[in-house]
């Protein structure tokens, strides 16, 4: 009876935790096993953190030329000839050749180098302002002209005057070149040009991004205040600049722009630094009530469209 009771005792000892969890141990072969866990649904487009987009100018950095960009080139005499003649036939070239205060002389305030109106072409897109040879005029630009050269032969040219009337177009206006992009991946690259206006309060930077392909100058997209100098107002002034940024366009759509506002404050002289400036924080707008929550509205709320 002794030895019986001791064989059950020690059998009990090896069976302890079968059929039981205990993680030292397997899993006793009569419980279920655990089911897999479900994989993790994959992040939905637009989750967690914001995808980087290409930049398509950044107006912080003041002195920063894109690649094949040149500001105030120094034209050979047949290349000044060649771009100047595509815009008057009795072209003046500086002030000093003017014969009248009622004349007009061109300068090349910037050019680019790339494919403009076609893909695979060697080009040059000259952007040039005209000016009022009269000194009391102040100097002051008239109207402005994209003229794109291939070879020894002018392929394009476009203008638009300072002052637009009521009703008239605008078919180019800049004086910088800031960015050239091949924005809708077409193999000709888009000109983003810029001009600075006076303002109330300062001096404003308009941006304009256009595209030559076939031969005609269209505008792709306008930005308006790319940057604003409003230091003249004394010490609460402020520098503000948008970073533009771009989504290349595919067979699905066209291209799609954003950007990004910052701010800085105005220095004792120059220009601020682009690490002086901090980025804008977009309003939040209050929560919901009860009332107009998504749950009890029939129908979702609208989402922000890009401007044009």
């Amino acid at each position: 009876m002794t030895k019986r009771l001791a064989i059950v005792l020690v059998g009990g000892l090896l069976c302890f935790g079968c059929n039981s969890d205990n993680p030292m141990g397997p899993s006793g072969t009569s419980a279920p096993a655990a089911a897999p866990a479900a994989p993790a649904a994959p992040p939905k487009p637009g989750a967690g953190a914001k995808t980087a987009t290409p930049v398509l100018y950044d107006p912080r950095d003041r002195a920063k030329l894109p690649p094949g960009v040149e500001r105030e080139p120094k034209l050979a005499p047949e290349v000044e000839k060649l771009v100047f003649s595509a815009l008057s036939a009795t072209y003046k070239a500086r002030r000093e050749d003017c014969q009248g205060a009622g004349d007009v002389f061109f300068r090349v305030t910037a050019s680019a180098t790339g494919a403009f109106t076609a893909p695979a072409t060697h080009q040059v897109a000259y952007v040039a302002a005209s000016q009022a040879c009269d000194p009391a005029g102040g100097g002051a630009i008239e109207a402005t002209h994209l003229v794109i050269v291939e070879g020894d032969k002018v392929v394009m040219q476009a203008s638009g005057k300072r002052k637009v009337s009521p009703g008239e177009s605008l078919p180019f206006y800049g004086t910088e070149i800031r960015a050239v992009l091949d924005v809708d991946l077409d193999g000709a690259s888009e000109l983003m040009v810029t001009a600075t206006v006076a303002a109330p309060t300062g001096l404003q930077e308009d941006g304009r991004l256009y595209t030559a392909a076939g031969g005609a100058i269209k505008r792709v997209r306008a930005f308006p205040a790319a940057y604003f100098d409003g230091c003249a107002a004394g010490p609460q002034g402020k520098v503000q600049a948008q970073v533009a940024h771009y989504v290349p366009g595919s067979k699905e759509g066209a291209a799609q722009f954003s950007s990004e506002a910052y701010e800085a404050a105005c220095p004792a002289s120059g220009a601020p630094k682009p690490t002086d400036f901090q980025p804008v924080k977009a309003s939040v707008a209050p929560p919901a009530s009860p009332a107009a929550s998504p749950a009890a509205s029939p129908s979702p709320a609208p989402t922000a469209q890009p401007s044009s």
